[in-house]
């Protein structure tokens, strides 16, 4: 799997959602050669993505607070679809008798700041009354 490739699949609202369950599927088997109690999260990742890019949208056709709130949340959602993937990556890893390594790349580091500066000034933005 490539990161970046993924990244950019998200973009595409209705492919984001098929590729999305295609991987937790992909993970789900993978998970359950090794956990057989493991659950499949194929359907629910499909729908914290579709559930995100509703938000998304939502967000971009309102203002003020409740664009804000509506951003936050589709964070959130994309947060809890990240953890669980990788959550049950690591415990695949553990489960064949490895141990997840923790590394960030500095493309992934810069990615990070980019994005806290975008979203710094998407607060401002916002908050800050025109005129």
């Amino acid at each position: 799997m490539r990161p970046g490739w993924h990244a950019l699949t998200s973009l595409v609202p209705v492919y984001a959602s098929f590729r999305s369950h295609a991987h937790f599927r992909s993970l789900a088997q993978l998970l359950r050669a090794k956990a057989p109690d493991s659950p499949d999260r194929a359907a629910w990742a499909a729908w914290i993505v579709s559930l995100a890019w509703a938000s998304s949208i939502a967000s971009l056709l309102t203002s003020g607070i409740i664009a804000l709130i509506l951003s936050i949340a589709t964070s959130g959602l994309y947060a809890t679809f990240v953890y669980q993937g990788q959550s049950d990556f690591n415990r695949y890893i553990r489960a064949s008798g490895g141990e997840p390594t923790e590394r960030a790349h500095a493309m992934e580091i810069v990615g990070l700041v980019i994005a806290v500066f975008i979203a710094m000034g998407i607060v401002y933005s916002t908050l800050t009354p025109i005129g």
